[in-house]
């Protein structure tokens, strides 16, 4: 203030204020035109230049965060000393100290203005480049423009290293770089997605310097929304029209609500996120329709709820019982489903769906211990009625006859022993079957009781921890034909699975990207996969995803439209004109899975797979004699 008025008072007149639009970079008059004229004349000046002749002279970005170079060093004591380096304690989550000590309360004021001045020109930048994206809308045809995306962190990466606190912020700005490098050069996200990602470039990077997590954290809110972009652009073949031009349009508008907003707060990439699975959901449920389809599927859904409740309340009972594992687990799953689909053919209090309950009940005593010889002879002339019972029961939920074989064999090991293994206690016995009597009188509960009952079970300690119940649904042939329904016996499961030349060529991919991050050291990036470690691909499924499917000769491109609650049904469309949904079981999709007739289109997440990429290339880097902070070439 004393300066300005000194100037006003020797007669230095006010310049008018001039609005320039965003992003002109014409000089304006009595400015100088570029920077470098003040940094030449601060490094050659008596300010730039130290008290002892033998330290390095101060460089204009040391002096923005006031440090001398000797001091700089000691600072950086214990640091990594290159990108890889950094990069490999980030993926394992070993942040260092420098960069876990960023928070507001813990920055000097220093830091505090210097990572002030980054954010204000990150901010410029990212206006600069993102006002005319913004005005013009998501392109859509222009796919050429869309793969040569460019790396604006490159271009600009001497401004953002005079801007940054340091040499950990310019190894940050090194690997988010090549991070985008990879993303630009992979061939599986289509390129008018690949120009959408292209704009969160400057955001990205002030997440990562202002949060380590980043790196190491595969459920970090900003991995995921990027993640969830690619692949679901992987899943569309047009996006000029139709479903894909509405996703283009949508995923448009929410990277514009992100560039415009807070884009170092995290939570907005939560929400940004949530939005696009409800619009994926949305779009997925218009897919389906309001025909044949959609009227099976409620009606069958009104039946899982109802079977996933009595399913579970059969296995919470039978949990504490002396009794198998086999055995809880078929009360529960196969013979809870026997019990629910009688209950909705013939009437929850018809004599086919009391039949069953009975004969739950006598299957379970029938391997309990004999207590006497009227209990043998009773279970000797009861046993060929409850083995045609349990047959025909099989039979009515589609038990495949291998797991029949299985289980049985262990029945009959279990019910010969009842013959020779001594009795319990009579207290022990009688509170036995009551128990067992009690639990086959477990009501079925209506459709809306079970969603209530399941989502107040789900808010109990311990909740996340219970064992789910799977089973396999079932449908009439009337059904079975308005889903389209894929059944087991329309499959060759003798004929020899031949990739494509395209599912070859992506399946190489995927054994190079999964052998480089091994080698890198960041296995734990690959648990989405259908690999054994990550279990069944139908736990990994996700709406709006696409996958290779073989059901005959060739190779299809499906996507997924539709899971029932329990992810015991699926629903696919397919077709690039004449689009056609089919639909399969859990036991159906983990066959095909089994076999290789059904493969994930993308083995691993977009940011995986260029984690896994720039790993190697800054290894490579390693020793070469380039800078420590290099990390292109």
């Amino acid at each position: 203030a004393a300066i300005i008025a000194d100037m006003r008072a020797r007669g230095v007149p006010v310049a008018a204020l001039v609005a320039r639009p965003v992003g002109d970079t014409r000089p304006v008059a009595g400015r100088l035109s570029a920077p470098e004229s003040p940094v030449a004349n601060w490094e050659r000046s008596r300010v730039g230049s130290p008290l002892a002749a033998a330290v390095e002279p101060i460089r204009w970005d040391t002096s923005n965060w006031g440090g001398l170079p000797s001091a700089r060093q000691a600072a950086d004591d214990g640091l990594p000393a290159t990108s890889a380096e950094l990069f490999e304690r980030l993926a394992r989550g070993d942040v260092p100290a420098a960069m876990a000590n960023q928070g507001p309360l813990s920055r000097t004021s220093a830091q505090a203005v210097s990572d002030a001045n980054l954010t204000a020109l990150l901010r410029r930048l990212n206006q600069g480049i993102n006002s005319i994206s913004g005005a013009l809308g998501p392109p859509l045809t222009d796919v050429s423009a869309a793969r040569s995306s460019v790396n604006l962190i490159s271009v600009h990466r001497e401004t953002l290293e005079r801007a940054s606190g340091g040499q950990l912020d310019h190894m940050v700005i090194d690997v988010v770089s090549g991070l985008f490098d990879q993303i630009f050069s992979d061939t599986q996200v289509p390129p008018e997605m690949a120009r959408e990602i292209a704009r969160l470039q400057l955001p990205v990077l002030r997440v990562a310097m202002r949060d380590p997590k980043f790196f190491a954290s595969r459920g970090h809110p900003v991995r995921r929304f990027i993640n969830r972009v690619s692949s679901l652009g992987v899943a569309i073949e047009d996006f000029s029209r139709g479903s894909g031009k509405a996703l283009l349009e949508r995923v448009h508008g929410l990277i514009q609500h992100i560039v415009e907003g807070d884009f170092e707060q995290v939570e907005l990439y939560t929400a940004q996120l949530q939005e696009l699975e409800r619009f994926t959901a949305e779009q997925a449920r218009a897919e389906v329709g309001t025909g044949a389809v959609d009227a099976t599927l409620k009606t069958k859904e009104v039946e899982w709820r109802q079977l996933a409740r009595f399913a579970e309340e059969m296995r919470a009972a039978f949990e504490p019982l002396p009794f198998e594992p086999y055995l809880k687990a078929f009360f529960a799953q196969t013979w809870a489903q026997v019990i629910v689909l009688s209950s909705h053919r013939d009437g929850v209090d018809s004599n086919a769906a009391k039949r069953w309950r009975i004969a739950g009940y006598n299957l379970a005593v029938s391997t309990r211990p004999k207590r006497n010889i009227d209990e043998r002879k009773n279970f000797i002339a009861g046993l060929a009625p409850l083995m045609a019972a349990l047959k025909e029961g099989m039979a009515l939920v589609g038990m495949p006859q291998s797991q029949r074989d299985a289980f049985f064999d262990k029945l009959m090991i279990d019910q010969a022993a009842s013959l020779k293994n001594p009795p319990g206690s009579d207290l022990d016995h009688n509170l036995l079957l009551k128990r067992l009597q009690s639990t086959f009188k477990t009501p079925l509960r209506t459709a809306d009781a079970a969603a209530t009952a399941a989502a107040a079970a789900a808010t109990l300690p311990g909740a996340a921890d219970a064992r789910a119940v799977t089973f396999d649904q079932t449908f009439s042939a009337e059904e079975a034909r308005n889903v389209g329904l894929v059944v087991e016996a329309s499959v060759d499961w003798n004929r020899p699975v031949a990739l494509s030349p395209t599912v070859a060529a992506e399946a190489a991919a995927d054994v190079a990207v999964q052998s480089l991050a091994s080698d890198a050291g960041i296995e734990s990036d690959f648990s989405q996969t259908s690999s054994a470690s990550a279990g069944p691909l139908r736990t990994q499924l996700e709406i709006g995803f696409s996958y290779h499917l073989q059901l005959k000769e060739s190779w299809e491109k499906v996507r997924l439209t539709y899971m029932s609650p329990g992810r015991n049904l699926f629903l696919f469309r397919h077709g690039t004109q004449d689009r056609r949904s089919i639909s399969m079981t859990a036991r159906m999709l983990d066959r095909l899975c089994e076999t290789g007739r059904m493969r994930p289109i993308e083995m691993a997440f977009l940011l995986d797979r260029a984690s896994a990429r720039v790993k190697q290339q800054l290894a490579g880097l390693r020793g070469t004699g380039g800078p420590p902070g290099a990390a292109t070439a």
